[in-house]
């Protein structure tokens, strides 16, 4: 969505630095192609956004070019996060269509003119950003409507309150006066006690928009309903499974318990922890309906093709069951993939890129074969969001995989900070990921602080200066990059490059 909230040069050259800020060095040949650009072109964005980075920072960075590749300097060792979130925000708050969304996904309702004067814009140019965000958001079957001067938010209840729910997550945290809470401790929250602690606070924040939506939508006479049987079914038994939300809150619908169980599960996929999805899955597969019916049919015909050892009964089964499970139940109700709707789609290729792993490849082939599901509108719903299901088995395979990285550390005149190392590494990387060699023949990686020339043939080398807790950093993120080169690579070959980490 980002391409329609800000102009098409800012947005490439949001592409330019999220591009530049992802790898150490970027193609620039791979730049020009993927935003079909010329290499002039490139370059004058370029100098747009160093300027704009000093504006903005005060130990200024910059991105530089040696013709081939382009370079991050960053000499006040800003996190990339941060310069990248920065950069954006200055484009959003210059942005009609952002103020206009951030204004309608903070009211019920607003007058027309009001609107127009907080905007600055003409009505005839109002409509015309009526109309092109329309278009973009149709998919959500969510649109803006005006009736009796009055701009607004509308479609299908529990669409409206999600998309809603993501205006308010997404824009909220990158405006300038972020303000997610409203003193949430001023208020009784519909949450259980239990449910708050597993989030962070700015979770918390994020889950009392939850609730700000609901209240507002309730005092302007709108209700959630669940129609379907099977889909109240499977919801019910989720809620008497694992209840999000308590039981006091008597002013809640029954119907709004069971969307609010489900879609507090969306908006946090982690809240259910490995023995509640387990016990989750369990309980579903004891009241079989044909969600239940056409996710086994899934699972089987997944592990058919690729051969994960799916036993039914074991943890692993029930935890693929439980994210095929919630993966068809959010798509039932929504009826879209909401996910997508504020993704940054760079459309990046690379060695590391999803798109281009055999895994995701073999698993494409296999949700595109031919799957007996019961239910049409199952079917319906797998075919019509392939590329979700795709991505999610993905994810799930990828996490049974496991590779070693072969580090071979060398300090010998420093060996408490070696041993303070791997303690570091270690808390970092799960056992077995990392394992220190004793010979550079079985290095992936060389780590030492001694400066020491490399031969052509010897494997990656980090030189890391003990006293910087910014290299540190730096070092756990190339031994991330490394392991994950090594994961997804058939047959690895060590990369051969010198860091200078300081």
């Amino acid at each position: 969505m980002l391409e329609l909230l800000i102009k098409k040069n800012e947005y490439n050259q949001v592409v330019i630095l999220g591009s530049t800020l992802l790898n150490n060095y970027q193609s620039i040949a791979e730049l020009v192609k993927q935003l079909e650009i010329s290499k002039s072109s490139l370059f004058r964005y370029l100098a747009v956004i160093n300027e704009e980075f000093k504006k903005i920072h005060p130990v200024t960075p910059s991105i530089s070019s040696d013709g081939v590749f382009l370079h991050l300097n960053n000499p006040g060792r800003i996190p990339k996060n941060n310069l990248f979130v920065r950069s954006l925000k200055t484009y959003l708050q210059n942005s009609t269509q952002f103020k206009l969304l951030l204004a309608l996904s903070n009211s019920h309702n607003l007058t027309t003119n009001n609107l127009l004067v907080k905007l600055h814009i003409s009505h005839s140019y109002f409509n015309k950003l009526l109309k092109e965000i329309n278009n973009y958001i149709k998919p959500t079957q969510v649109f803006i409507s005006q009736r009796n001067n009055r701009t607004y938010l509308d479609g299908p209840e529990v669409n409206l309150v999600v998309f809603k729910l993501l205006l308010k997550n997404i824009l909220f945290s990158l405006e300038e006066t972020t303000n997610l809470n409203n003193d949430s401790k001023n208020h009784s929250s519909p949450f259980n006690t239990k449910v708050l602690k597993r989030l962070s606070s700015t979770q918390q924040k994020s889950l009392y928009n939850i609730e700000e939506i609901i209240s507002e939508r309730k005092q302007a006479g709108h209700s959630i309903t669940i129609d379907e049987e099977e889909i109240k079914t499977s919801l019910t038994i989720l809620k008497k499974q694992h209840n999000l939300v308590t039981t006091t809150r008597h002013d809640y619908s029954p119907d709004l318990v069971l969307f609010l169980n489900l879609i507090t599960r969306f908006a946090f996929p982690k809240i259910d922890e490995k023995l509640d999805r387990i016990a989750i899955a369990k309980a579903f597969l004891k009241e079989p309906t044909t969600l239940t019916q056409d996710t086994q049919i899934l699972l089987t015909a997944l592990d058919k093709a690729y051969d994960i050892n799916l036993v039914p009964g074991s943890p692993l089964y029930y935890d693929y069951f439980y994210q095929g499970m919630m993966s068809f139940l959010y798509l039932r109700v929504l009826n879209y993939n909401f996910n997508t709707l504020f993704t940054l789609q760079t459309n990046k290729i690379d060695g590391f890129y999803i798109y281009n792993q055999s895994d995701y490849i073999k698993i494409k082939e296999i949700v595109n074969l031919p799957i007996p599901f019961i239910n049409k509108q199952n079917e319906h719903v797998f075919r019509e969001n392939s590329e979700l299901f795709t991505s999610l088995i993905f994810t799930a395979i990828r996490r049974r995989k496991h590779t070693q990285l072969n580090v071979y550390l060398d300090f010998q005149s420093e060996l408490s900070f070696e041993t303070y190392l791997k303690s570091r590494i270690n808390t970092t990387f799960h056992p077995g990921c990392i394992y220190y060699c004793q010979t550079l023949a079985e290095a992936d990686l060389v780590v030492t602080n001694s400066l020491v020339e490399t031969a052509p043939d010897q494997p990656a080398f980090i030189f890391l200066d003990i006293n910087s807790s910014f290299s540190m950093g730096q070092l756990l993120v190339r031994l991330m990059e490394l392991y994950t080169k090594k994961l997804i690579t058939p047959r690895y070959e060590a990369i051969v490059q010198i860091n200078s980490l300081y």
